[in-house]
């Protein structure tokens, strides 16, 4: 109902038909003498007096005077207060236990009701763990707060077998950019995503990816920005394969060629003595073949993942005409050995070959900036070093070889510092500064998304169809800004790496700050 209210006093400017608005007239003081009044005297009629004198509603009156007793009772630290003050300690306390039991402990909200019952917590019901995982998650993001260039590494994963999630990281640091959850995979979906992180500020100098389908052909749509395909992917994916398949060809032509000299030793007649001697001689000329064919393939494919390494023995770059010529021909050799279902694979190493290698006239330019700030008599150190050092990452399993690797590294290093005599802390933060910009100049793989993946996988596989774009918001920032535990970038998280700003705060209480409402 619209009625019209005179004012007897202040304010004496209102004059004006109102329904339920919020009344800017009321200033904080005018609202602090009413609530004074209303608590401190009680007089009979004096509630009304007020509502009909200022225009406003009796129970406005006692909300204000309720909030000015407990205010009033915090400031003098009364027994109440004293029972609040602890109780949302305690609150904060079980709070920060449901988001390292999820998040680090990765539980279930089954999991984490039990332990906070064991544990006495009062707060352990799943609605209420749901809930404040819901609240937090919802304070957050799904962009990271940042503007800048960066490499673009983007993918997507599927949970349920059917429901995508699209990820957006920076190659170098490794901090997720943008996460979202999609009820479908589309092209447009994918426009859209890249788009808003243009309007965040969040600009592509390069794009780094799989060759998905869908992901090619929103690349396609997109900007004119230098894409370079995912190196794991497009090679040794796809070859590691048929080698692997190869040696178990070989292996059990090995074996055959045995039984049949067995057979041909136990032979009693001399015409089975004969028949049994023919297979053996087949078995032996097919054993040859297997493994004749397995080791030209084993050659052609290392000599097409030698194309991989930025820089040749010399420490200068390959060039990149070099790298191409060399897989070309090394798929036209593959072809000859006739090994089926290969050619289709070789079929697609030539559709993506002229975007294959691009990351070397990356490498070019950033060796070119680099040698004018290095001499040239030290700049084969540095590559030399570098290079050892990603092949021994890359080198899981081969220990040997790792071992060697770091050597090779440690070595070249040693010799720099010696050269530049500098203090160990001082040599460091040269190494990380020269490593950091060839990183991001040779970048090849999109590894950084598929770390990313494995770590969204265990909490996807938990919450089955569960999983909201709250929990998403709540997993991207405790991965931007919790610190990597091995690797180059140990000790540093991601956020800090792509701000070059150290964090001041763990993640936890960064997190409880952020989601503070």
């Amino acid at each position: 109902m619209i009625h019209s209210i005179t004012l007897k006093e202040e304010p004496s400017s209102l004059t004006s038909q109102v329904k339920f608005i919020r009344r800017k007239d009321l200033t904080a003081e005018i609202r602090l003498r009413i609530a004074t009044i209303a608590l401190c005297f009680r007089v009979k009629g004096g509630i009304s007096g007020m509502s009909v004198r200022h225009g406003v509603s009796r129970s406005f009156i006692y909300q204000l005077r309720e909030q000015l007793a407990e205010q009033v009772s915090v400031l003098f630290g009364s027994e109440p207060v004293k029972q609040a003050v602890a109780k949302e300690a305690q609150s904060l306390q079980c709070l920060r236990l449901i988001l390292l039991l999820r998040l680090v402990g990765r539980c279930s909200l089954g999991a984490i009701s039990t332990l906070l019952t064991a544990l006495g917590m009062p707060y352990d019901s799943t609605g209420y763990i749901s809930q404040s995982l819901q609240r937090i998650g919802a304070a957050l993001p799904c962009i990271i707060d940042w503007q800048g260039k960066v490499i673009y590494g983007s993918d997507e994963l599927f949970y349920m077998g059917r429901h995508p999630i699209l990820v957006t990281v920076d190659v170098v640091s490794g901090a997720i950019l943008h996460c979202e959850k999609l009820g479908a995979l589309t092209k447009q979906a994918w426009l859209e995503h890249w788009q808003r992180l243009r309007e965040k500020g969040i600009l592509p100098w390069k794009m780094l990816s799989d060759e998905g389908t869908v992901l090619r052909a929103a690349r396609e749509n997109f900007e004119p920005v230098p894409w370079q395909p995912d190196t794991f992917h497009a090679l040794s994916l796809r070859l590691g394969v048929f080698q692997k398949r190869l040696d178990k060809q070989a292996e059990k032509a090995i074996e055959h060629e045995y039984q049949r000299e067995d057979k041909h030793q136990s032979a009693k007649s001399p015409r089975m003595k004969q028949k049994q001697g023919e297979q053996w001689q087949q078995a032996r000329q097919d054993s040859l073949l297997a493994l004749q064919r397995c080791e030209d393939f084993r050659f052609l494919y290392h000599c097409i993942l030698e194309q991989n390494e930025v820089f040749l023995s010399n420490g200068q770059v390959r060039p990149r005409s070099f790298a191409e010529a060399e897989t070309s021909a090394a798929v036209v050799l593959m072809r000859i050995l006739a090994i089926p279902g290969l050619n289709k694979e070789l079929d697609e190493i030539q559709n993506v070959l002229p975007d294959l290698y691009g990351f070397l006239d990356g490498a070019q330019e950033t060796f070119t900036q680099l040698s004018e700030q290095i001499p040239a008599e030290l700049l084969p150190f540095w590559t030399c070093a570098w290079q050892a050092e990603k092949k021994a990452r890359k080198a899981k399993r081969n220990y040997s070889y790792q071992n060697r690797c770091m050597a090779t590294s440690k070595l070249a290093l040693e010799l720099l510092q010696q050269h530049y005599q500098m203090n160990e802390v001082d040599f460091l933060n040269l190494q990380h500064t020269i490593f950091s910009f060839l990183d991001a100049g040779a970048a090849q793989s999109s590894a950084m998304v598929e770390s990313v993946n494995s770590f969204l996988r265990p909490y996807l596989n938990g919450c089955r169809d569960q999983f909201s774009p709250e929990l998403l918001n709540l997993l991207m920032f405790y991965y931007n800004h919790r610190p990597f535990e091995r690797g180059k970038r140990k000790g540093k998280a991601p956020i800090e790496i792509l701000s070059k700003t150290s964090l001041e705060k763990n993640w936890l209480d960064l997190l409880l700050l952020a989601a503070k409402p």
